[in-house]
């Protein structure tokens, strides 16, 4: 309960960033803002707010960068990018180490690889 009131203590007073609701081995539900992308892996799928947003095999890499219009801040965008070039976007952290173990935990459920660009 704490840690929703924070959430949304955060977000009113406009700090957005990804929170890690819920983390098992097999399920990751990530939330940014109003947005909840969950990665289930004994599905093999991504859903955002409930629909089917990209299955496990159609996705080719998890991407953690910094879009050219923000270079020089210190915000941090994390991308799937999924076959026919389509991508989903989980959301964004200030924090690069936070968004380095978000990407890693994206990579061990979906088995893809993270790409960086600062």
């Amino acid at each position: 309960m704490f840690s929703r009131l924070l959430r949304s203590l955060r977000f009113a007073v406009g700090e957005r960033t990804i929170a890690i609701d819920r983390d098992t081995p097999e399920l990751l539900e990530l939330r940014y803002g109003s947005l909840t992308t969950v990665f289930d892996g004994t599905r093999s799928q991504i859903t955002q707010n409930g629909k089917l947003a990209a299955a496990f095999p159609l996705v080719d890499r998890i991407e953690l960068h910094r879009p050219p219009s923000q270079e020089g801040t210190m915000n941090w965008f994390i991308t799937i990018h999924v076959a026919g070039a389509r991508n989903v976007e989980v959301g964004q952290i200030t924090d690069e180490i936070h968004a380095s173990i978000v990407a890693a935990r994206i990579a061990s459920i979906t088995s893809k690889a993270v790409t960086a660009r600062p």
